[in-house]
């Protein structure tokens, strides 16, 4: 289930609404993703010459948790995924458009 929040300027509400994702992503879509967001992290991180524990000293993550992320074991948030963009110099999105060339290419 995916939920996302609204803060409307208008109001002072925030409205919460929630979407099943049913079968238009099932568990397995959802692990390759991962594996393929964290393929991405590992590429851009070489890439860069950074190694894992240097990336999360940057990221102010821990160094295992970048281990998981770089294995699709571990799902990062908004915030991590912003971090660890910041320490690859890059966009998240960048991160995302490399993750999405890895998983059609599969």
């Amino acid at each position: 289930m995916f939920i996302a929040w609204f803060v409307y300027p208008v109001s002072v509400r925030i409205i919460q609404y929630s979407i099943s994702w049913g079968s238009l992503v099932n568990e397995d879509e959802v692990l390759k993703m991962g594996m393929a967001f964290g393929r991405a992290v590992k590429l851009r991180r070489v890439e860069l010459g950074y190694n894992q524990e240097g990336l999360a000293d940057k990221a102010e993550l821990a160094r295992s948790f970048v281990s998981s992320i770089e294995r699709g074991v571990a799902k990062a948030s908004i915030a991590s995924v912003w971090k660890l963009a910041q320490a690859l110099n890059c966009n998240p999105s960048d991160l995302w458009v490399t993750a999405e060339r890895l998983y059609d290419s599969r």
